[in-house]
């Protein structure tokens, strides 16, 4: 077993998978039975809808052969094993074979390095689904296998993908080879297959997965499913619409409210006056489309939910904080207590307790932190007024550049000059997680898109910058007064020096009146020489030979 903290974050996991972590402390067979009667929903609902996202028009036979198929490798690679809760109270996963296999389907770091690091081991449904990926493939691959007699050899099939799945694609019909290697391999996956033990434990072979899969597979939090077949509409839950969003029941005005999913535990929390009862998920049913369906204001929407800070402000963190890539997701790294954050948006799950996670810039990253719950949120973060540890979104006063030249919102004839730095002078967070600023644009105030917070796009808009502060130009010394001259008509030509003196280097020759009409410039009178100069040629000269005008 290994701490779950390492790859996905407690809290999410007690949230959406509650009813999957087996609890050491409880009696070991009534723990098992629900256990076992749960995690037979999951397991057969994530294969059903695996296999329909690949194959939509898969028959059920095929459908009941690939799902008695997944309960056989989960039973093969761990005994149908996930998550626990042992003595010590520290959220734990499997793991196994010799460290390297991650969690219920045994997803191996050596070759899936990337997918454990995202999460797929230690998140129950993503480790399923991850490992079904492969599976499938080799399911496709079967029928044409001399090892498989028919396209609808179901039972060739299962054992012919668990061979590819366990021993890679070219050893698909190992299991027609008992002397080979790992023939103890597929012998065992036989046994699980056909003696299907697993149902000597389960108690309701109907229940229905608690947990929405595609909502897990969509990156969702919350996806806690009641299952209900009520005709009718009922408090305490969240109903999903693919056209409304999530949908909270209003008993009071018998309609239904509907928001963004990040705000649907903020919508029934602001509905039922802070209820305290658990909330449950539903799907919308085709039959409400005859209830008044509105969608929810959605400013303070979370307004009732104490002590939540919001977007723009800066908060001073109190513990060393787990930063993720979303609320659940897979570790970025650490962030230090006393440390100041900047908030860029928010997540509460939980209308019971209002478990709040905010968006933060870290380092060069984006992620989320746990931020505690209704109850001990102050022992978590704070205002503060410090400076940022970091920051990746500006604020007013500080100077940003676009990396394009950007129109304004207010009038497509402004573009901001690429690399230019403009002051901000407003930063509005807006509830679709887009971003706009406010800048001075030569004197004048102009609004610009400055790209999204989910999925994150402003670095591909704007940056950070300093004032570029325009030099004051170096004044120019004074210019001498020129005047101008000549040598004396009975000079041909004479030459001149680099300094006032014979004994500096030649300098080049000056013309005479009898050779040139050009006039000599005068600059500088120096102890009886002249600095002077004729088409071009500087130097001095003796004043003697010079007619000054």
């Amino acid at each position: 077993m290994c701490d779950v903290h390492h790859f996905v974050d407690p809290e999410y996991v007690k949230n959406e998978f509650a009813k999957v972590i087996f609890d050491d402390s409880s009696n070991v067979d009534a723990e098992r039975e629900e256990y076992m009667t749960y995690m037979y929903g999951v397991i057969r609902d994530t294969a059903r809808y695996y296999i329909l996202s690949r194959k939509p028009e898969a028959e059920e036979d095929e459908i009941e052969a690939f799902v008695k198929s997944s309960y056989a490798i989960a039973h093969q690679e761990s005994y149908w094993s996930h998550y626990r809760k042992p003595s010590n109270g520290r959220m734990q996963f499997m793991r196994g074979d010799y460290g390297h296999g991650h969690g219920m389907m045994q997803v191996d770091d050596r070759w899936h390095f990337t997918a454990i690091n995202q999460g797929k081991g230690a998140n129950l449904i993503l480790n399923i689904v991850y490992s079904l990926e492969e599976y499938y493939d080799a399911w496709e691959r079967a029928p044409s296998q001399k090892c498989v007699n028919s396209p609808t050899d179901w039972y060739a099939i299962s054992r012919s993908a668990y061979s590819a799945y366990n021993g890679g694609a070219s050893r698909i019909c190992r299991w027609t080879n008992p002397r080979d290697k790992w023939a103890r391999n597929d012998k065992g996956f036989k046994a699980k297959y056909d003696n299907r033990q697993w149902e000597n434990y389960i108690t309701d072979f109907e229940v229905p997965s608690f947990v929405d899969i595609g909502c897990i597979i969509s990156g969702g939090t919350n996806c806690e499913n009641d299952g209900s077949d009520n005709s009718l509409p009922r408090v305490n839950v969240i109903y999903r619409s693919n056209e409304n969003g999530n949908c909270v029941y209003d008993d009071s005005a018998d309609q239904f409210l509907c928001t963004q999913e990040r705000f649907a535990q903020c919508l029934h929390h602001k509905i039922y006056d802070g209820s305290t009862r658990n909330v449950s998920y539903g799907n919308f049913k085709d039959e409400w489309d005859t209830y008044p369906v509105e969608q929810a204001e959605v400013e303070g929407i979370c307004s009732t939910v104490e002590g939540l800070i919001k977007p723009g402000s800066r908060i001073s963190l109190k513990k060393n904080i787990n930063v993720r890539r979303t609320p659940g997701g897979d570790k970025l790294g650490v962030i230090s207590s006393g440390k100041t954050a900047q908030v860029l948006s928010y997540e509460v799950t939980e209308a019971k307790s209002l478990k709040r996670y905010y968006q933060i810039s870290f380092g060069s990253k984006v992620g989320y932190v746990y931020a505690g719950d209704k109850s001990d949120y102050s022992s978590w973060a704070s205002i503060s007024n410090s400076n940022l540890s970091y920051q990746k979104i500006a604020e007013v006063g500080n100077y940003v550049s676009s990396f394009e030249n950007l129109p304004s919102m207010d009038d497509s004839s402004v573009n901001l000059i690429n690399g230019e730095a403009y002051e901000v002078l407003g930063v509005t967070y807006n509830v679709d997680l887009s971003l706009n600023y406010e800048l001075d644009v030569d004197g004048s105030s102009y609004h610009f898109y400055a790209g999204s917070l989910n999925p994150y796009t402003h670095d591909d808009f704007f940056k950070i910058t300093k004032k570029v502060d325009t030099p004051n130009p170096t004044p120019e010394p004074p210019k001498p007064v020129v005047k101008t001259g000549r040598l004396s008509k009975s000079i041909w030509w004479k030459k001149i020096y680099s300094c006032p003196s014979t004994s500096c280097k030649k300098a080049g020759t000056l013309r005479g009146p009898r050779l040139t009409k050009k006039k000599l410039k005068i600059y500088e009178n120096k102890n009886g020489w002249l600095k002077v100069e004729q088409s071009g040629k500087v130097g001095w000269i003796k004043q003697q030979y010079v007619k000054v005008y």
